[in-house]
């Protein structure tokens, strides 16, 4: 009976007129978001695209900012060492551009001919070894095969002839890239004052709030720091993986296999695909080779060297990062990609700071010491 009294009131409290203002205000919220979502995707969109270039430039400034200091304490003033940095990455990225998109097509072409000559031998086998004409399904299906490779491969030096269009075309990006550098570059050398900047605002909210924003420094700094370590190591790997396979192209490969990394999971393997469709021209045994080490390679990388190069506080389970980086890549694209982890990193502390959940985690280590 005190039980039906009490579920009773309960009901009468939750049916009140004031609850049900409330859940109707609630659903007429919900509704008006549904039915103008457009036009919020829309705006999102725009905003986005208009603070693009100044958070790109940002996150390349923050990348840089411990090296840039680094060189202040040797003495390099960043007057100095900011302009000629950003000069050797411009031309490393202008270099690496102008060397994969020729590599790419021409050994794409070379691959296309390779085919063809091989369906034109399985022809000539048949046409040798058998006593009777060749069936008609047959040469039908050696005949399609022959034409649509030829077809396809006439289409590879019209790409390279069409470039300047996609250029012409992509002058909003390109235009996109040159501000962030530029903007990029001015953060870099007015750092300490972006610093100061976010300290004030932060000590103006709160207290926990500069602790949190510092948190989040941290956080990632560690982050950047292993980052930069696996690059060095996969550069090594891989650069040596391929010119030990004998690939032409090794040195390239080998540094868009260290820069890849940023886009987890799908920048290496975009990576190792193009460097196994490059190294079909080569022999069967260099192309086993070179499978069975990309193979292993990845497996070390990933549960061995990883691991033990990320710091524990640092650690993101493989759920969490497919979560992020699926979740970035539907709201913001590439760049959601790129940006995926690092936003999961500033979140996680964030809850663990404004929970109270490190702090937990604290008096755990304490009581243990």
């Amino acid at each position: 009976m005190n039980i039906a009294e009490k579920i009773r009131t309960k009901l009468k409290e939750d049916l009140s007129m004031q609850g049900l203002v409330k859940l109707a205000l609630l659903l007429v919220i919900v509704l008006l978001f549904q039915a103008t979502a457009g036009i919020w995707t829309g705006l999102f969109n725009k905003i986005f695209s208009i603070l693009k270039p100044f958070i790109a430039g940002f996150v390349i400034a923050y990348v840089l900012r411990r090296f840039f200091s680094r060189l202040e304490e040797h003495g390099i003033s960043r007057r100095i060492s900011v302009p000629v940095v950003y000069l050797i990455i411009i031309l490393l990225l202008i270099w690496l551009l102008s060397s994969l998109v020729p590599m790419v097509l021409s050994k794409a072409s070379a691959l296309i001919e390779s085919m063809i000559n091989s369906i034109n031998w399985v022809r000539e086998q048949i046409s040798m070894q058998s006593s009777s004409s060749i069936p008609s399904w047959v040469l039908a299906i050696i005949n399609s095969g022959v034409e649509t490779l030829s077809d396809f491969r006439s289409l590879i030096p019209g790409l390279t002839g069409s470039i300047p269009d996609v250029v012409n075309a992509a002058v909003g990006a390109i235009t996109t890239t040159i501000i962030s550098i530029v903007v990029s570059i001015f953060m870099s050398l007015e750092w300490d004052m972006v610093r100061a900047f976010v300290v004030k605002t932060s000590l103006r909210i709160s207290p926990r709030c500069y602790k949190t924003v510092f948190a989040i420094d941290e956080e990632i700094g560690e982050y950047l720091k292993s980052m930069l370590t696996l690059m060095m190591i996969r550069f090594v790997e891989y650069s040596l993986l391929y010119f030990l396979v004998g690939h032409p192209d090794w040195l390239i490969l080998g540094l868009l296999t260290a820069i890849s990394i940023f886009i987890p999971y799908i920048g290496p393997i975009a990576v190792n695909t193009i460097g196994i469709l490059t190294a079909l021209t080569l022999s069967t045994t260099q192309i086993l080779i070179l499978l069975a080490a990309i193979a292993i390679l990845s497996q070390v990388d990933e549960y061995m060297i990883a691991p033990l190069v990320h710091a524990r506080r640092t650690h993101i389970s493989p759920l969490w990062t497919l979560f992020s980086i699926f979740a970035g890549g539907n709201l913001l694209g590439v760049w959601g990609i790129v940006l995926a982890i690092p936003v999961f990193l500033a979140l996680r502390t964030v809850y663990r700071i404004w929970s109270g959940s490190e702090e937990e985690e604290g008096d755990a280590k304490e009581d243990t010491k």
